[in-house]
């Protein structure tokens, strides 16, 4: 999640097979998105980065 985070210019995120988000490094920050939180905030440490955004 690093790499993605400081690179990331276009991100897409796969879930079930479909594309279920696209956004880059910003917009993950402020997602809505469950499915997407769930996978990329599951560290405690991006739980922690993701509310000092």
């Amino acid at each position: 999640m690093n790499t993605v985070m400081s690179m990331g210019e276009k991100i897409i995120f796969i879930y079930k097979g479909k594309k279920f988000w696209e956004g880059n490094n910003e917009d993950i920050m402020r997602s809505e998105n469950k499915e997407l939180n769930d996978f990329v905030f599951a560290s405690r440490w991006m739980q922690a980065v993701k509310k000092h955004f």
